[in-house]
C-alpha cells in the first residue's frame, strides 16, 4: 500500500517460517522493512471475519487508520507518521470494511455482532449512524441469542470465551467449540453456527 507521498508500506509476517505471528505494518525502507507502531501486539491483518479493502486507509497528513484484531473484536485505530497509535473505534462487534475521507474527518464502516449479520455505518464527529437496515427483518425473527463473555487462564494465559444460552433456567447439552488454527479466533463477530445450535437448545462455549 502506499502512502499519498509514495513511501510504501507492508501489511504481514516478514518470514514465512514465524508463521503463527502478529501480522504488523511495515515501512519499506531501502535497507528493508521497517516495523511500524511495532508495540502494538496486534494484527493488522484480520483474517476472520476478514477486512474489506484490506490493509491501511491513507489519510492526507501520512496518518493511516487500520483495522487490528484484538482479543475477539476487530477495531479501528489511527497511525501517526511516528507511529504513535490511538483508538478510532471500538467496542464488542467486528469492523469488517473501512473507507475514510483523506482528512480523517469521517468515514463508512461495516460491523457486525453476536446478533447481527453486519450493517453498514458512518462515522463522523465522534457519533456513528447506521445507514442500513439490510438485516432488521432477519434480527427480529431469528431468535438470535447474545453470549455472555468471560475468561478463563490456562498455563498463566487468559483466554476470551463466550457462552450462547437457549432461553429458559432449565440445564441443557452443552457444545465446546475452541477454534483451532492456529490463526484466527472466535469472538464479537456474527456466527451462524452458534446461533443454530442455540436454537437446537444446546449450550455453546466458544
Amino acid at each position: 500500500s502506499y502512502r499519498p507521498d509514495g513511501v510504501a508500506y507492508l501489511v504481514g509476517i516478514l518470514d514465512t517460517w514465524d508463521w503463527p505471528a502478529v501480522a504488523g505494518l511495515w515501512r519499506l525502507e531501502e535497507g528493508g522493512p521497517v516495523p511500524v507502531a511495532a508495540e502494538l501486539d496486534r494484527s493488522f491483518a484480520p483474517p476472520s471475519p476478514a477486512v474489506l479493502p484490506a490493509g491501511p486507509q491513507w489519510l492526507a497528513d501520512g496518518a493511516c487508520l487500520g483495522v487490528i484484531e484484538d482479543r475477539g473484536r476487530n477495531r479501528v485505530v489511527r497511525v501517526s507518521p511516528d507511529g504513535a497509535v490511538s483508538d478510532v473505534l471500538g467496542g464488542d462487534r467486528a469492523v469488517t470494511g473501512l473507507t475514510a475521507r483523506r482528512d480523517g474527518s469521517a468515514f463508512a464502516f461495516t460491523a457486525t455482532t453476536p446478533t447481527d449479520p453486519g450493517e453498514l455505518w458512518w462515522g463522523e464527529g465522534g457519533e456513528e449512524r447506521c445507514l442500513t437496515s439490510l438485516n432488521a427483518a432477519f434480527r427480529a425473527e431469528a431468535g438470535l441469542v447474545a453470549p455472555v463473555a468471560f475468561t478463563v487462564t490456562s498455563g498463566g494465559v487468559e483466554i476470551d470465551a463466550w457462552a450462547y444460552l437457549p432461553p429458559g433456567d432449565g440445564r441443557v447439552p452443552l457444545l465446546l467449540n475452541i477454534h483451532g488454527g492456529p490463526a484466527t479466533q472466535f469472538g464479537w463477530g456474527f456466527f451462524d453456527e452458534f446461533q443454530v445450535y442455540a436454537g437446537a437448545g444446546y449450550g455453546v462455549v466458544a
